[in-house]
């Protein structure tokens, strides 16, 4: 990314064309460095000066950019930039951003970009229904997703690709549900007559499904449609259908995958290679028994045929006989013996062979590990370089502090391939401490980071009493996300101890964006008097809150209906002069005082705004339309709508509900009917339930409402 940043900030910029901007764009919006985020900024920035109209790639990137940064609010606002360029929005635009949401297990975010693309005019496309699908589908709402599925099939006659089966189909067998084995062959069923292909991990998992259930048949039955279908199994593949044998004892079938398995150059791992061994091994005896027991049979003819003749033979032709038969039966007892001897050294060689596999794999993982604790020192060193060859005292903390983020974001990186190894991760500690290797806190955060991104809560704080007893400190980011994590998982009273012990213990001193992490936690699980608490710790540290940490807070308070907070903090906010304020934080507040039943304050936000020429958006105007209808404030409410109208703003469906409900709540039929008659189909809405509701509302209680209930009925039937 330096490179990319290098190149934007030269002063040879503008010999750049449009394609190298695409193509930095593609690579910076997958970053989570908020530096690449504002990079991408100021290349659309860049772009307008240059007179290159910034084209939907552009503004893709930048809506997929938020969503990696957990932002899908600005994400959406994206959108906005786009209107205003001109550049035509699609459903592709449409998929990218409830991708974002789909990104946060924002459903209801990503519900309300899907209802906004339809009322657009843009139709779903099967990614569209797959993103959506899943969505539901993992945080638990199986019926939701199902019924996003007939609608794609039934209502916008959108055709399922293979990605659609294999998300209904995982998302049926983690459902544990009794019923979900027939809804999947009632799925198998429409899959064969629309000719997709699934790929080999649903396939995997549908035939352990059926190995667990023991429905043995229905396992074949889906390795022959696999086979038949030229699709390739592969490791996974092989082991369940091993496993299955194993435990039905099917020895033949069981060798005749194990061969097939050698033979494509696939090995066993070694759980796997102790259920097989025993296996091989029998099969191996029932071949010496076999053979044996051929060869008794030999000698019994033949004693049989010596005793027929033995009449007829005389006393030497009897002793040459049976000295031939004393050495058939020596020979017969030597075989036996050759043949128990090569079971042995074949269990022995296994036994070798095994041994061997382990000891590769445990030289692999120490050369890997021999080789992340390389690149361990040489990020030390040069973490120790950067500090001492850092001369300005002034700027000294910030630029350690921005050094030490980014290294503990490489070093997290370095670490991330071991994310689902958490006792790898504790083991690779307690290695360090064994041999007295002195751990860096850029180490141990990674570590701790790599817990917390795991969601394991309980693993991260045990790396933790590690480190702090070795006498080590935690740093910032991993307090702050590890504190977040406890508050979100419900564990509200734990993370406030932690936090002030770690706090006080460790003189941890916790940046603006730390405290507003905090407190967002805090007010998501409606613990409004924690998230005060901080903001008063943050005011006494001297810590200067952004513009951020005010919308967070104001927003909960609002949220709780506490009008004395909201009012408290909208001092406060007035007295800081820097805090440049937006209209994210105007809207917080008229929402705020809204909820609190204070209109004339959400008033005088308004009128404000109006007066001083600053922006707004479609939000301020709902707020501003609902408060006048519920306080009955008519007068106003006309004059603001007059005055939209006339300085031509870009209304939304929302504007429209929001201006007819509160005509209608105040008795003004004529009015509301006029808007939505005339307004708001010339605006190219098309009506729905929540833009007629409010006037049947109305005419329920009013007398002669027969006529207009009618006229109103004929005309959305029309």
């Amino acid at each position: 990314m330096n490179s990319y940043k290098q190149l934007f900030n030269s002063e040879e910029n503008n010999l750049l064309m449009e394609d190298d901007y695409y193509n930095a764009m593609s690579i910076l919006r997958k970053s989570t460095s908020k530096e690449a985020l504002n990079l991408l900024y100021r290349m659309i920035d860049d772009m307008h000066t240059l007179g290159i109209p910034p084209g939907r790639r552009a503004y893709h990137s930048l809506i997929y950019a938020n969503g990696v940064h957990g932002k899908p609010l600005e994400a959406w606002g994206i959108l906005d930039l786009m209107k205003k360029d001109q550049v035509e929005l699609t459903t592709f635009t449409y998929n990218t951003l409830i991708g974002t949401f789909k990104r946060m297990s924002d459903s209801e975010g990503a519900l309300r970009a899907f209802e906004e693309m339809q009322q657009n005019g843009l139709s779903p496309d099967s990614s569209t229904y797959n993103t959506l699908i899943d969505l539901y589908g993992k945080r638990g709402d199986l019926e939701i997703a199902i019924k996003f599925y007939q609608e794609m099939i039934e209502l916008n006659k959108v055709e399922p690709d293979e990605i659609t089966f294999d998300v209904l189909i995982n998302l049926y067998i983690n459902s544990g549900k009794y019923e979900s084995i027939q809804k999947i062959e009632e799925l198998r069923e429409d899959i064969s007559k629309r000719d997709i292909t699934l790929d080999t991990t649903t396939y995997n998992s549908l035939i352990k499904m059926y190995s667990k259930s023991n429905a043995t048949s229905k396992v074949f039955e889906i390795y022959e449609e696999l086979i038949k279908k030229e699709i390739s199994p592969d490791k996974s593949t092989y082991h369940i259908l091993l496993e299955l044998f194993i435990k039905k004892s099917e020895v033949d079938k069981f060798m005749e995958i194990y061969r097939l398995m050698k033979s494509k150059g696939i090995y066993l791992n070694f759980k796997m290679y102790d259920m097989c061994l025993p296996q091989q091994n029998q099969e191996l005896q029932q071949q010496i028994n076999r053979e044996s027991k051929q060869q008794n049979e030999g000698l019994q003819q033949q004693n049989q045929a010596l005793q027929q003749n033995e009449e007829g033979l005389s006393e030497l032709q009897k002793n040459e006989r049976l000295q031939e038969l004393q050495e058939l039966q020596e020979l017969n007892q030597q075989q036996y013996q050759e043949l128990q001897q090569k079971n042995e050294e074949l269990q022995l060689n296994q036994e070798l062979q095994q041994q061997n596999e382990g000891l590769q794999q445990l030289q692999q993982q120490n050369e890997e590990l021999q080789q992340q604790n390389q690149e361990l020192k040489l990020l030390q060193q040069q973490q120790k370089e950067l500090i001492k060859n850092n001369k300005n005292k002034d700027n000294k903390d910030n630029d350690n502090n921005s050094n030490y983020r980014n290294q503990y974001r490489n070093l997290k990186y370095f670490f991330f391939g071991l994310r689902k190894e958490q006792n790898l991760v504790k083991e690779f500690l307690q290695e360090m401490i064994k041999k007295e290797i002195e751990i860096e806190p850029i180490v141990s955060d990674a570590l701790i980071g790599i817990c917390v991104d795991n969601y394991n809560v309980n693993g991260a704080i045990e790396i933790y009493d590690m480190i702090v007893k070795q006498g080590k400190t935690i740093g910032i980011i991993p307090f702050t996300n590890l504190t977040k994590l406890m508050i979100l998982s419900r564990r509200e009273n734990d993370a406030i101890q932690f936090y002030y012990e770690v706090k006080q213990t460790q003189k941890i001193q916790i940046d603006v964006q730390g405290y507003t992490t905090l407190i967002d936690a805090f007010i998501k699980i409606k613990r409004i008097s924690e998230a005060q608490r901080l903001f008063g710790d943050m005011l006494r540290e001297g810590i200067k809150p952004n513009v951020k940490t005010y919308t967070t807070l104001i927003t909960g308070l609002g949220q709780q209906y506490d009008y004395k907070g909201v009012k408290n903090i909208h001092g406060i906010v007035k007295m800081d002069i820097n805090v440049e304020l937006d209209i994210g934080i105007y809207n917080a507040l008229m929402d705020a005082y809204n909820r609190c039943g204070h209109i004339k304050q959400v008033l005088t936000i308004w009128d404000l705004l109006v007066a001083n020429n600053q922006p707004f958006n479609n939000t301020t105007v709902c707020i501003v339309l609902d408060s006048c209808g519920f306080a009955k404030e008519v007068y106003k409410l006309i004059q603001i709508w007059k005055e939209l109208k006339r300085r031509k703003f870009n209304l939304t469906i929302n504007n429209y509900h929001s201006i007819i409900e509160a005509l209608a709540r105040n008795q003004l039929f004529e009015d509301a009917k006029h808007i939505l008659f005339n307004e708001f189909i010339s605006a190219g809405f098309t009506p729905e339930e929540r833009s007629i509701r409010p006037l049947l509302n109305f005419l329920h209680d009013r007398k002669g409402k027969s006529k207009d209930e009618f006229q109103v009925m004929q005309w959305i039937i029309y």
